[in-house]
């Protein structure tokens, strides 16, 4: 699953659920939880993530959110998309989703369908 409604963030699989909100042109890391074990890792205050060289710049912000489709053939199925954020001066930054399909991993330990290769 990967969303944006233009405020919340979310990339999950089975094994793994992350959660941001942008705020002021950064996003903020609000969740991550192992899917498998049930452990979250809950911030008492979200933490700004992926802030870009010289700040967010000035609002207002303008967000897009773009799918990918299809799969390159050197890649396991995944999910994948685009978030651009750029502010009103014309900084901004540009992040790159890609969320494994469930069951995927290749040589990963079982379980582990989410890092490594992937971060």
């Amino acid at each position: 699953m990967l969303t944006f409604d233009g405020t919340t963030l979310i990339a999950a699989n089975a094994a793994i659920l992350r959660r941001w909100v942008l705020a002021d042109g950064v996003l903020h890391a609000v969740a991550l939880t192992d899917r498998l074990s049930g452990r979250d890792w809950i911030l008492s205050a979200p933490q700004a993530s992926m802030v870009p060289p010289g700040g967010a710049g000035s609002g207002p912000w303008q967000a897009d959110f773009v799918r990918m489709t299809g799969n390159p053939p050197w890649e396991e199925p995944a999910e994948r998309a685009t978030l651009t954020v750029i502010a009103a001066d014309g900084r901004g930054s540009r992040l790159h989703i890609v969320v494994p399909v469930d069951g995927s991993g290749g040589d990963l330990p079982p379980g582990a369908g989410w890092g490594g290769r992937h971060g």
